[in-house]
């Protein structure tokens, strides 16, 4: 079985050196996100793969002819409804064609530059690489952010410290403390 992983290397590899794979997959894939008709059309099993690629390439009339075929194989190999996690996926991919380090910042807010620009700079010294930084508005943060490279994440928000709290209060060796 093929992992999302291994398609976003596949696309992000086959895709023209100057064409930025992460910008033309995420505009397709909320558009087919956002568009029903289309999603279900897609993941209908019952219909042949030319007819879907055709669809796609009226649907992206400036797509490249890599991109339709990308879509074309996930809406043939069921994949299209996991597309949330093949963008992740393409990001991690086209980060580490360029030996960088994919990061993915979470705040409540939107970050200034400043703060983005800051955040990129620890983390490049942290893992001793270059940060493919995107960023995502999460308002159940409440405040602050959270950051994750890979495996590792730091949060930084009130609803993590707020969470920690409870978890700490609620805690067998806390109860057993006042009982």
């Amino acid at each position: 079985m093929t992992s999302l992983h291994d398609y976003a290397q596949a696309y992000v590899q086959s895709a023209a050196k100057d064409h930025d794979v992460v910008r033309d997959f995420d505009s397709m894939a909320d558009q087919i996100r956002g568009i029903t008709p289309l999603r279900s059309f897609l993941t209908d099993s019952s219909v042949a793969a030319h007819v879907k690629q055709n669809a796609i390439a009226v649907a992206f009339p400036f797509a490249s002819d890599t991109a339709v075929n990308f879509f074309t194989l996930l809406a043939q190999e069921g994949v299209i409804e996991k597309l949330e996690a093949l963008q992740a996926a393409v990001r991690h991919a086209a980060a580490e064609q360029e030996k960088a380090r994919y990061a993915c910042v979470q705040s409540a807010v939107p970050l200034t530059n400043a703060d983005a620009e800051q955040i990129k700079r620890l983390l490049k010294k942290r893992f001793d690489a270059e940060i493919s930084l995107e960023q995502k508005i999460n308002h159940s943060l409440i405040a602050g952010f959270s950051v994750s490279v890979g495996d590792w994440t730091l949060d930084a928000s009130l609803k993590g410290k707020m969470d920690r709290l409870q978890q700490t209060l609620l805690s067998p060796r806390l109860q057993e403390a006042g009982a």
